[in-house]
């Protein structure tokens, strides 16, 4: 019988970064003829922080009414990357079952993303604390966040983390602090994102997306392209400053992925507002230059060479 793997990480965040890693880490191992699926789980913390309708002060609740429709478009385009692009479990799982997992698969992978970050999901099943055996507890890129959050839980953490056949992290920090703080031993391993060549990126955009990257010789059409800068922005609006000097120098436009909020006084940008994966992408693939505050946004332009 063939052996299983099961991947555990954030496949249902509302998130660019996250989606795109759990794509990167799950594509990579199936295409290294393993059998691999994500586990659909659940954490309690973390499906609470996307629902759409939560009980709130009356302010807070109107607004979150207003962009209901918004929201629920933004989150139908997350689960439909990752239903379509992602082998997810057959089964969903919760606290209460992800044990009978053991079952199922030989090996579990737990990462990558802060899922070692506990204020996030306030969940010790993501240091694999429901695996049964040794053998089968594995991490890839595993993320702390802030490295000294462990020893709020560190009798937990480091009972669970010494089970582990192999620890791999994202960050050299990480490696000082299991060291220092747990004498547990873990190597630095890249992101998952960097698994993957830009041809596996390219197959995932959208279909005319990717004919006008299989166009991309032809200087007749590039000449009638627009061109832009792309600033994909999470929180820090200095990356506005940045673009508008280039297109001082370059005289192309502005375009901006944010969220819901848009940032005040920024003016002269084309704002896109909740992207999708595909259209993150096909966005950024298109783009003369990519400013951004985002580790991933970072990971995917030297993907694309941008």
């Amino acid at each position: 019988m063939k052996k299983k793997i099961g991947i555990l990480t954030f496949q249902k965040a509302i998130n660019l970064g996250a989606s795109l890693q759990a794509f990167a880490l799950n594509k990579y191992i199936n295409s290294l003829g393993k059998e691999c699926e994500t586990i659909d789980y659940s954490a309690d913390k973390i499906a609470k922080s996307y629902k759409l309708i939560r009980i709130c002060k009356p302010k807070r609740f109107v607004k979150n009414l207003i962009k209901l429709p918004e929201n629920y478009n933004k989150k139908k385009k997350f689960n439909n990357f990752i239903e379509q692009n992602v082998k997810l479990s057959k089964e969903k799982y919760t606290k209460e079952n992800i044990s009978d997992t053991n079952k199922i698969y030989d090996k579990f992978i737990v990462g990558s993303d802060q899922v070692w970050n506990y204020d996030i999901t306030n969940d010790f099943n993501y240091y694999l604390k429901f695996v049964d055996d040794k053998n089968k507890r594995y991490s890839y890129a595993a993320s702390l966040g802030n490295v000294d959050n462990i020893d709020k839980n560190k009798e937990t953490i480091e009972k669970e983390l010494k089970k582990f056949e192999l620890i791999t992290v994202r960050e050299k920090s990480a490696i000082d602090k299991l060291k220092i703080s747990m004498n547990v031993d873990s190597k630095l391993v890249l992101d998952p994102t960097f698994l993957l060549d830009k041809k596996e990126y390219l197959k995932i955009i959208k279909k005319e997306d990717k004919k006008e990257e299989e166009n991309k010789d032809n200087k007749e059409e590039n000449n009638n392209k627009e061109k832009y800068i792309l600033v994909y922005f999470l929180q820090e609006p200095t990356v506005f400053d940045i673009a508008k000097k280039l297109k001082k120098l370059t005289g192309y436009k502005i375009k901006a992925i944010t969220g819901i909020v848009i940032p005040k006084n920024v003016n002269d940008v084309e704002f896109i507002k909740n992207s999708g994966v595909e259209n993150f992408l096909s966005l950024l693939n298109d783009a003369e230059y990519v400013v951004t505050d985002s580790f991933h946004g970072v990971a995917l332009s030297i993907i694309f060479r941008k």
